[in-house]
């Protein structure tokens, strides 16, 4: 120890091992950061599970724990990317759709719109593709009975050929939903019509009615005022009532001036059924006067038949009546 120390009082052999010294410090740090940065790197590196990598040179996709692609891949592709091969599918589809439509066009004499409105039908109904040519065909033919059908409405009254035209019209556009709307309205406008001249065919009859009367030609009279109200009842109600009390009137005058007594059970009859079409609760009056004519015609009916049965319904409608018709509320009542 003591040849060291000697050897160590030299100044130029302190400086040589100081110098040694800082360079083992150095090179003992340096190896710590570097064993620091290892260990650490390979505690946080990934594992191999977390990220595969997939690896593909040419053509295909291979898969594994480790694969590489090399090649073009596309994942999830946008519409933009598929819309061009659809397109083109949906054109040739339309194409073919066309070209059917052109050849019976061709063979039957009809319209192109309406033969392609018929095949979007059948591809809604779902119609296979070897089942719509003669299917078509089969259509095309009905387009012929209904052009054959329109023509025919057209040589009728003005208004219903306008209709005619305009369905026509609608057909050769192949716009069949429309064709049900202008038919529908056609309908309403016949309705409209047929009303009409049915309530002025009933008028006529009912003026007839009246110059019968005059006659005294009472069953004739009432026979057209009952046809009357037969064309009336569909649609006006309170034509037919009038008309039915004044046959049932005319009926009574025929049986009580000409001893007619079929023509007094007609009567019976119809006042009968005009106490059902005349409310009690809301039509007081009209229902007594009602019942006071079912009286008066059972009454001479029973009187006529020896029918106590008549004579008893007689009575029983005249106090009806009676309930009704008081002094309060009809002043043409007497005391």
């Amino acid at each position: 120890m003591s040849q060291v120390l000697n050897w160590l009082k030299n100044e130029q052999r302190r400086a040589v091992v100081a110098m040694i010294g800082g360079g083992l410090v150095a090179a003992i740090g340096g190896g710590w950061m570097a064993a620091t940065f290892v260990i650490g790197h390979h505690k946080h590196k990934p594992s191999p599970f977390s990220s595969p990598v997939v690896e593909q040179k040419g053509i295909g996709i291979a898969s594994g724990h480790v694969a590489t692609i090399d090649a073009p891949v596309m994942i999830n592709p946008s519409t933009r990317d598929i819309a061009p091969p659809i397109s083109r599918q949906t054109e040739k589809f339309e194409g073919q759709q066309k070209k059917m439509a052109e050849q019976i066009s061709r063979k039957k004499g009809v319209g192109i719109p309406p033969l392609l409105a018929v095949l979007v039908k059948m591809g809604e109904a779902g119609v296979t593709a070897e089942d719509i040519p003669k299917l078509l065909d089969a259509k095309a033919v009905e387009l012929i009975k209904l052009r054959s059908m329109t023509d025919r409405l057209r040589d009728g009254r003005a208004e219903l050929a306008g209709i005619a035209e305009e369905v026509q019209n609608l057909i050769d556009k192949g716009e069949f939903g429309a064709v049900g709307q202008t038919l529908t309205r056609g309908r309403e406008l016949v309705r409209t019509q047929r009303v009409n001249a049915s309530r002025d065919t009933a008028k006529i009859l009912a003026l007839a009615a009246r110059v019968d009367d005059l006659q005294l030609a009472f069953r004739m009279g009432a026979n057209k005022d009952g046809e009357a109200a037969a064309l009336v009842a569909p649609f006006d109600s309170v034509m037919r009532e009038g008309l039915l009390r004044r046959q049932a009137s005319e009926l009574y005058r025929q049986g009580e001036e000409f001893g007619d007594n079929e023509a007094l059970a007609e009567a019976i009859n119809i006042n009968r059924l005009l106490l059902t079409l005349t409310p009690r609760s809301t039509r007081s009056l009209r229902w007594a006067n009602t019942q006071s004519h079912l009286g008066a015609a059972l009454e001479l009916l029973g009187e006529r038949e020896s029918r106590v049965a008549q004579l008893d319904e007689a009575v029983t409608a005249y106090r009806e009546a009676l309930k009704e018709k008081t002094r309060e509320r009809d002043p043409l009542i007497g005391p």
